[in-house]
């Protein structure tokens, strides 16, 4: 019996020690990534990992280790289906914010629905003296005089509001790292925005985000076709962005009352101290989003949250190339036999990895593109007019991939196409397979081609979710932008207006890497 006895506190004993270390181990994180494991508890609360197929937890892990993530429940997102509800919730949220505002756009217009927002502005500093606004868009496109030489630009036209509320109002323009010295003395404007541009898109107020593709002007607002994301009331996401746009005021010129740009730091001007300025933007632009992502991994999502977010920056130039990692590791990971991958981007010029990428997949992909008509430049009767032939050109040779590598059963490509409308969606949406419905969706500025990656300053989202509410307000947006297009196909390719002549044929393989 004391043998006995002695054996029988001994098990106990090892029993409960053995349980102690399968609970330690349960909350290990894996691969030092800062990410607790799915199906663990946190503080007596289950995660939202829970929810998740063995997919998506995979997808999610690997995105941890490269992006910040937060939490999101399915109250929080909306997507905006048109270009005039989009404008009138921008003025809603001005005419209700009261802390702060932040419009990032490549530029803002100059007609009459942008003075009006700019008002808005003015009304809102009014109504609360304390308020802060932030404005940032690019030194380019931003500053270039309009089409008949006029100096009417986003810098005149906020000039005035920045000298009357100083203390309210910043503005700032991003210059690329790519255009100093000689180029910058010679290539004319309009032109030189070739070479790169501010292109994140966020509009924010004090908790709400919008994001996607729409720029602040003109067609943006009434029949130019794009994607907007809405983020209701997330005060962690609104921070992220607040910081991301507050960190690349510091190093863009910023606009003062007297209506010149003044660089903020002494001996690292983009054109005349080129070498200084690509240092400085990625010190500063990698220091914040590292911090980002240190924050989030000790925040896991709890089980009340109905999806993740997962913010992506870019800029090639200087060798920040997050969202283009991310985008490459679902589209490699993620096309498996029986998957589909929804694409769609306005200028049809896929770089070389992703091209690879989609091709080689086991899973079926459909693009969505802007026919020559619907491209934003057709009808130009500068140089400019000449830029939808040459997307159609490249879109051609794509489809000639296709068809060189045996996928016509599994990839294909469609053509948006609608009377007197433009478009600029951008992004894809994943669908698992035997689902219906995506678990994932990308949405934000690069449009997935050679100068968002290597050129442009870019800023987007992966929202990953379960959840059937969520799913379904990602379908539902994606087929509003599918409804009116066309298949691209021998036929549509052999009609005389589709045939190039031998300039665009050249041209747009010269010119590639700035389109």
């Amino acid at each position: 019996p004391t043998e006995f006895s002695t054996f029988s506190s001994t098990f106990s004993t090892f029993s409960r020690f053995s349980s102690m270390i399968r609970t330690l181990s349960s909350l290990k994180r894996p691969n030092g990534l800062g990410f607790n494991a799915p199906n663990t508890i946190l503080r007596g609360k289950t995660t939202i990992y829970r929810k998740f197929s063995t997919q998506s937890k995979e997808i999610s892990q690997f995105l941890s280790k490269k992006c910040p993530s937060f939490g999101v429940k399915s109250n929080q997102l909306q997507f905006i289906h048109d270009p005039s509800v989009f404008y009138g919730q921008i003025l809603d949220s001005i005419d209700k914010a009261k802390e702060r505002i932040v419009l990032t756009s490549l530029y803002i217009g100059v007609g009459e629905k942008e003075v009006a927002l700019i008002e808005k502005l003015r009304e809102a500093i009014e109504r609360n003296p304390n308020i802060s606004i932030t404005l940032l868009f690019d030194a380019l496109r931003g500053t270039r005089p309009d089409e008949k030489g006029n100096h009417t630009s986003s810098s005149i036209l906020f000039e005035k509001l920045v000298s009357r509320f100083p203390n309210n109002v910043k503005c700032s323009f991003f210059h690329t790292p790519k255009l100093y010295g000689l180029l910058k003395k010679f290539v004319p404007p309009r032109i030189n925005e070739v070479f790169g541009v501010q292109h994140m898109k966020v509009y924010l107020f004090d908790q709400d985000v919008i994001t996607g593709g729409a720029n602040l002007g003109g067609s943006y607002f009434v029949n130019r076709q794009d994607r907007y994301l809405w983020m209701k009331e997330h005060k962690e996401l609104s921070d992220y962005f607040n910081e991301l746009v507050q960190t690349t005021t510091t190093f863009s010129y910023e606009l003062k009352g007297d209506g010149q740009l003044h660089f903020p730091v002494k001996g690292s001007d983009p054109v005349d101290n080129n070498s200084q300025f690509k240092q400085l933007v990625f010190d500063k632009l990698n220091t914040f989003y590292e911090q980002k992502k240190a924050e989030t991994s000790n925040r896991t999502p709890l089980e009340e949250s109905d999806g993740l977010i997962f913010p992506t920056i870019q800029l090639g130039s200087v060798n920040i190339k997050n969202d283009e990692e991310a985008v490459s590791e679902i589209m490699r990971s993620e096309l498996i036999e029986g998957s589909k991958l929804l694409v769609c981007s306005p200028y049809l010029n896929l770089t070389s990895n992703y091209q690879e990428l989609l091709l080689n997949g086991k899973g079926s992909v459909e693009i969505t593109t802007a026919s020559p008509k619907a491209n934003a430049f057709f009808g130009e009767k500068d140089i400019s007019g000449f830029i939808p032939s040459a997307y159609a050109e490249m879109g051609r040779r794509f489809f000639q991939s296709v068809r060189k590598h045996k996928k016509e059963s599994t990839v294909s490509i469609r053509e948006y196409i609608r009377s007197g409308w433009t478009f600029h969606g951008k992004g894809f949406w994943y669908i698992p397979p035997k689902e219906e419905t995506p678990v994932l969706t990308l949405i934000g500025s690069a449009n997935l081609g050679e100068r968002s990656a290597d050129r442009d300053l870019e800023s987007q989202v992966v929202i990953l979710s379960e959840n059937q509410e969520i799913r379904e307000k990602m379908m539902n947006e994606y087929k509003n932008l599918s409804g009116s297009t066309e298949e691209v196909n021998n036929e549509l390719l052999a009609r005389e207006d589709r045939k190039p002549d031998w300039k665009i044929r050249i041209g747009s393989r010269i010119l590639s890497s700035f389109m």
